[in-house]
C-alpha cells in the first residue's frame, strides 16, 4: 500500500510538471554576430516556444537603451530549442551597438545583452569649421585737431574692444603729405594720440586726414577720410534704422556746418562685405535721411551674416576750418 502511493504521488507530481512546462513563457538566448560588416550584421540565437505560439526579434542600438528593433518571426510552438539568425542592416560604420535576442509567447523573455562593433567605411570628410563672420571696426573719429602752438595733430578715434594692433594715418596738407602710426589701446577701446606734424601743415591748420585699420580675426577693415581742424562739427545722430524697406536717420550739426551727412550701411553677405552710402543735406543745423533701399539690396540684408552696422559721417567744411567727424551705431543684430 505504501510503494503504491508513492507511486501515484510521483505520477501526479510528474503530469504536473509537464503542464507546467507546456504552458510556461518561452527561453530566449543572445547569441553573438556573424556576417558583419560596414552596415550590416547578422544576430545568432535561441529559442524555446515551451508549447506557446511565440514570435523572436531583435533589439539594438548604439546604447542599451536600444531604439531600433527588427520584424516580428514566427517560430511556432515547439518545446525544443530553436537555433534563429536575424539580420541588421542600415548600420552605421564603426560604430558599437548593443543588442539582445527577445521571445514573445506565453510570456516575455529577454536574452542577454551583448555588443558588436561594425566594420570600418572610409572616413567621412571633415566638414570645415563655418567661416567666422569679423564683427564691424565700430571706428569712429571723435576729433582730429591740429594745435599750431603746440605743433601737434590730436586724435581721439573709438574703436570696438576687439580691435587690435595699430591704425595707418597720413594728413595731407599744405601739399604735403605726412604719415605715421598710432597703437590701438583695446582695453580702452580706442586710438588716442597727439603727434608732431610739419610746420608748414601747422601753419595752414587743417587738411585732409585717412585713418586706416586693416582689421584682424575678428574685425573687418576700415578706412575714416575726414578733414582735420579746430573747429568742432557738433554732429548727432539717430539710430539709424531700416523702416518699410527705407533706411531712415536724422540728427543735428553745427548752424555753420555746409554740405551732407553721409549715412553708410555694412553688412556682411554672400561671404563678402557690402557698404551702403546714402546723402542727407545740412540745412539751419539739421538733416534727415530717408532713403530707399532697392530690393536686391533689402534681400542681401535679410541673408545677412552677422550684424547690420551704420556709419554717420560729416566730411568737414574748409571754408569754416571745421573738422570731420563720424558716429558709429548697429542697426540690426544677427540673424
Amino acid at each position: 500500500m505504501r510503494s503504491r502511493l508513492a507511486v501515484i504521488v510521483f505520477g501526479v507530481l510528474s503530469t504536473t510538471a509537464f503542464a507546467a512546462t507546456a504552458t510556461a513563457s518561452p527561453v530566449a538566448v543572445t547569441g553573438g554576430v556573424q556576417a558583419v560588416t560596414q552596415n550590416a550584421a547578422t544576430v545568432t540565437g535561441a529559442v524555446n516556444p515551451r508549447g506557446a505560439a511565440t514570435r523572436i526579434f531583435v533589439r539594438y542600438g548604439p546604447t542599451r537603451a536600444y531604439g531600433s528593433r527588427t520584424a516580428d518571426v514566427a517560430v511556432g510552438a515547439g518545446t525544443t530549442r530553436i537555433p534563429v539568425s536575424i539580420p541588421l542592416t542600415g548600420l552605421a560604420p564603426r560604430t558599437r551597438y548593443h543588442y539582445r535576442v527577445v521571445a514573445v509567447g506565453a510570456g516575455t523573455a529577454q536574452g542577454v545583452n551583448r555588443t558588436f562593433k561594425t566594420a570600418g567605411g572610409p572616413i567621412p570628410p571633415v566638414p570645415p569649421p563655418a567661416p567666422t563672420v569679423p564683427e564691424p571696426s565700430k571706428l569712429q573719429l571723435a576729433r582730429a585737431t591740429i594745435f599750431p602752438k603746440a605743433g601737434v595733430i590730436d586724435i581721439l578715434a573709438p574703436i570696438t574692444r576687439r580691435a587690435s594692433g595699430h591704425v595707418s594715418l597720413e594728413l595731407h596738407a599744405a601739399g604735403q603729405r605726412h604719415r605715421w602710426t598710432a597703437p590701438i589701446d583695446s582695453k580702452n577701446r580706442r586710438i588716442r594720440q597727439s603727434t608732431a606734424i610739419p610746420a608748414a601743415q601747422i601753419k595752414r591748420g587743417t587738411g585732409i586726414l585717412t585713418m586706416h585699420y586693416p582689421g584682424n580675426a575678428q574685425t573687418r577693415p576700415q578706412t575714416v577720410r575726414l578733414r582735420a581742424a579746430n573747429v568742432p562739427a557738433a554732429l548727432s545722430s539717430s539710430r539709424p534704422k531700416i523702416v518699410a524697406g527705407r533706411l531712415q536717420a536724422s540728427g543735428t550739426i553745427s548752424d555753420a556746418a555746409r554740405g551732407k551727412v553721409r549715412v553708410q550701411l555694412e553688412y556682411f553677405s554672400a561671404g563678402a562685405t557690402t557698404t551702403l552710402e546714402k546723402w542727407a543735406t545740412i540745412a539751419n543745423g539739421r538733416w534727415a535721411l530717408d532713403a530707399p533701399l532697392t530690393p536686391e539690396q533689402q534681400a542681401a540684408i535679410n541673408l545677412r551674416q552677422g550684424v547690420v552696422h551704420s556709419y554717420v559721417l560729416f566730411t568737414g567744411y574748409f571754408k569754416a576750418r571745421m573738422r570731420g567727424e563720424m558716429r558709429s551705431f548697429q542697426v540690426l543684430g544677427a540673424p
